[in-house]
């Protein structure tokens, strides 16, 4: 099966990086109901508030991670990244490679409208949600924007990538290239609500993609642990600040931290760890804080998903 084009899924970003369009980013997202489990009104009614009272620190952050390009001017880096990768893969492949988010300006809905004004929907689409692990939160969302824009296209989604050798094998390599001896390891996932995992292990394919990574760094402990947990509800762990802790206060004064549960670099990654994460371990009594950033568009995400496209292919 040969593909006339493919998109790669992902999140989404606001239509720009300012307060009020970031707070309609957050209230579509958060609005969700594969997102907050909650009854309509009062998950409308949370979304609503937690947008109303995050939306400047959010503008902020997505600033302080913003990449200013020639080709692509300023914007967040995971958008930059994801823009990025495709161009490199609709080089390398010698097909068109777009890209769309579930939430936000360049939407999925909006990607239809620019592929069916361009006459590219007569062929067999192939959709990649940037999803390592598949979770509830992320993948349902993403399948259904993809039905509902799509009606009517012959198109077939890829499944996650967590169980491909040629992942862990990137992830594992982009701490090997550092070339340097860490007391520790730690592969950090977004962690989920518990209730999400009854819909979709997704714990399970976080410890899979674990297990693999730390197979290919025998010579190093490798701990895993969740980020990101929301202050209610029981979220899956342990906390990544929780195991830092712990390894300064049993000695470690060298460690290095990578998250394979993200596509590419976002606030989650380059604030959260690089910066809250880093300050955390040295005040803990660490001594070397190495972050390992995501594959984002390096030639080793661009190897991983021109196999994921070859895989799907033959599937």
């Amino acid at each position: 099966m040969s593909f006339a084009a493919a998109v790669l899924v992902h999140l989404g970003c606001p239509r720009k990086m300012e307060r009020g369009e970031c707070e309609i980013f957050l209230r579509e997202f958060l609005g969700d109901e594969y997102v907050l489990g909650l009854p309509f009104f009062l998950r409308k009614f949370l979304a609503w508030r937690i947008a109303k009272k995050r939306a400047g620190h959010f503008s902020e952050m997505l600033k302080s991670c913003a990449v200013n390009t020639e080709a692509f001017g300023l914007l967040p880096a995971s958008l930059f990244h994801v823009k990025n990768l495709a161009e490199k893969l609709s080089a390398h492949l010698g097909m068109g490679v777009f890209e769309a988010g579930v939430y936000g300006g360049e939407n999925l809905a909006s990607l239809r409208r620019k592929m069916g004004a361009q006459n590219l929907l007569t062929g067999k689409i192939l959709f990649i949600p940037c999803y390592p692990q598949a979770a509830s939160s992320t993948v349902f969302p993403a399948v259904r924007e993809i039905e509902r824009n799509f009606k009517g296209v012959d198109f077939k989604i890829a499944e996650c990538y967590a169980g491909m050798p040629e992942y862990a094998r990137a992830i594992a390599n982009s701490v090997l290239e550092k070339n340097e001896k860490f007391d520790a390891v730690i592969t950090s996932f977004h962690s989920v609500p518990k209730p999400q995992l009854k819909i979709f292990d997704y714990e399970s394919e976080c410890k899979k993609s674990h297990f693999e990574i730390r197979k290919k760094l025998e010579n190093f402990r490798v701990e895993l642990a969740y980020q990101s947990a929301m202050k209610f509800g029981k979220w899956i762990g342990p906390d990544v600040f929780g195991v830092a802790r712990k390894l300064a206060e049993e000695g470690a004064k060298s460690i290095a931290v990578v998250c394979p549960g993200f596509f590419c670099d976002c606030i989650e990654t380059l604030v959260e760890i690089n910066g809250s994460l880093r300050s955390e371990f040295l005040k803990s009594g660490g001594e070397k804080f190495s972050y390992i950033n995501c594959l984002n568009s390096s030639s080793r995400q661009l190897r991983l998903f021109a196999e994921i496209i070859k895989r799907e292919s033959f599937l």
